[in-house]
């Protein structure tokens, strides 16, 4: 197996025409344009379908760690969110969400 060789350096270390061309390659990593179109009522009604009561939606889409997708709601369905669990106990997790919710 033949072996390759990388040399990886810091930026501090390149001559002024690398600097150059990694800052001209790099320099939009994160605020590319692009085009999303975002259906938002195909995504709230698997959401609402799941016992989550009034959606909302919210989005980063930057690229960075911990971007993505999330949503949080007015209430929970207990019965509806769990109709799909199989678990003995499922009845009494229930009751006890609904008391104390």
């Amino acid at each position: 197996m033949k072996e390759k060789v990388i040399r990886c350096l810091e930026f501090n270390e390149l001559n002024k025409e690398q600097k150059k061309t990694v800052l001209d390659n790099y320099r939009y990593i994160n605020v590319e344009d692009f085009s999303l179109v975002i259906d938002e009522a195909s995504y709230k009604k698997p959401i609402e379908d799941a016992g989550f009561n009034d959606p909302k939606l919210h989005w980063d889409l930057s690229c960075c760690q911990g971007s993505g997708a999330s949503f949080d709601c007015d209430s929970i369905d207990v019965s509806k969110a769990l109709k799909d669990w199989n678990y003995h106990h499922k009845k009494w997790i229930i009751k006890y969400l609904n008391n104390s919710l």
